[in-house]
């Protein structure tokens, strides 16, 4: 049996009230903008917050027309994106390494938008739900015995 792992990117209910994400907003092609760095946040889980492409051994960072390619966005607004982006802090240019000759692109506060489970994770999440609805319901009912007043019973026709 495989046993998958699904990543999952939590947004805050406030997030489009940030100053941030206002400032984006309010910019010519802000919501796109927004909608890019969305993309970018969930293009990136895989990769522990940076935005890559794995070429064998290599990780090779993205350019523009990559992340185009990537997130289905026109080069021009991923170009304009990305600088509005970087500007607002949302995204970093990690310092290139000995395996990377150029910088890539990195999520910033990644680890506090992701989290990630498994199969049986999952599945010991709704056995344990399941339960507790059963216990609900059997508490339910004997509530509603305990309020029938004796003598009264319900007769089924």
């Amino acid at each position: 049996m495989s046993n998958k792992k699904y990543y999952f990117m939590k947004i805050k209910d406030d997030f489009l009230d940030r100053d941030d994400i206002k400032w984006l907003m309010s910019e010519p092609d802000g919501p796109q903008y927004v909608c890019l760095y969305l993309a970018l946040c969930i293009r990136s889980l895989r990769h522990e917050g940076k935005l890559i492409q794995q070429v064998g051994n290599d990780e090779i960072p993205y350019d523009v027309h990559g992340l185009s390619r990537l997130t289905g966005m026109p080069p021009s607004v991923v170009e304009a994106g990305m600088h509005r982006l970087i500007r607002a802090q949302l995204v970093e240019i990690l310092p290139p390494t000995e395996a990377m000759m150029t910088g890539a692109f990195y999520i910033s506060h990644y680890e506090s938008m992701v989290g990630s489970e498994t199969d049986s994770a999952i599945r010991m999440r709704k056995m344990r739900q399941n339960r507790q609805a059963a216990s609900r319901m059997q508490k339910m009912r004997s509530r509603k015995k305990e309020a029938l007043p004796p003598g009264n019973a319900v007769k089924n026709t």
